[in-house]
C-alpha cells in the first residue's frame, strides 16, 4: 500500500549514511561506510501475512547510486600528538542505480488502544550484490588483491546486513 511505502522511505532516509567499526584483536579495526544516494522513486512494497498479527513488508527501491569503503584501520603514535587512526588498506565500490530489496516485520503494537505498527527492519541487501562484487573483483589488478581486501569483499553483503540491523525498531501509524 501507499501508507507502507511511505513508512519505509521514512524509515530508510535516516540511513542514507552509516559506520560500522568491527574490532578485530591488537591488530587494528574495519569500518563500514555507505552511502545511499536519493532513491529515485517510492518503494515497491508488498505484504505477506505470515501470522495472526504478524506480517512481513517486503520492498523494492531504486536508488541513484550506493558508495561502500571498508578501511582497515590501525592506531599510530605520534610523539607531539599521541594515538591517531591510521589507514592500512581500503576498498572503494560504487554502485550506480544500485537496488535495494528491504524485508521488514510488521506487528500490531499489543500496549496500545490505536492500532499503531511496530517495523523492524529484518533485511537490507543490494540487489545482484555477489555478481557486483566479483565484478569489482576482476577490475582490481590481482597485484593489489590482499587476504584483508579478499575477505573484504568476499563479506561485503554481511557488513551491509549487520550495520543495518543497528537501526533497531520504529512506530508508526497506518
Amino acid at each position: 500500500s501507499q501508507e507502507v511505502a511511505h513508512v519505509v522511505q521514512k524509515f530508510l532516509d535516516p540511513i542514507q549514511y552509516f559506520t560500522r567499526d568491527n574490532v578485530f584483536l591488537r591488530s587494528g579495526w574495519d569500518t563500514f561506510d555507505m552511502r545511499i544516494s536519493a532513491t529515485r522513486a517510492r518503494p515497491d512494497c508488498r505484504t505477506v501475512q505470515s501470522a495472526a498479527l504478524v506480517k512481513d513488508v517486503w520492498c523494492t527501491i531504486q536508488t541513484s547510486r550506493v558508495d561502500i569503503l571498508i578501511q582497515r584501520m590501525s592506531q599510530t603514535h605520534l610523539p607531539s600528538v599521541g594515538l591517531l587512526p591510521a589507514r592500512l588498506d581500503h576498498v572503494e565500490m560504487a554502485i550506480p542505480e544500485a537496488v535495494l530489496n528491504v524485508m521488514l516485520e510488521e506487528k500490531l503494537s499489543e500496549y496500545s488502544a490505536l492500532l499503531t505498527h511496530i517495523l523492524k527492519l529484518a533485511e537490507l541487501r543490494i540487489q545482484n550484490i555477489i555478481s557486483i562484487i566479483n565484478a569489482h573483483k576482476r577490475s582490481i589488478p590481482k597485484a593489489e588483491i590482499n587476504a584483508w581486501k579478499n575477505r573484504a569483499l568476499v563479506n561485503t553483503g554481511k557488513l551491509l546486513q549487520k550495520a543495518v540491523l543497528q537501526r533497531g525498531v520504529k512506530q508508526c501509524q497506518l
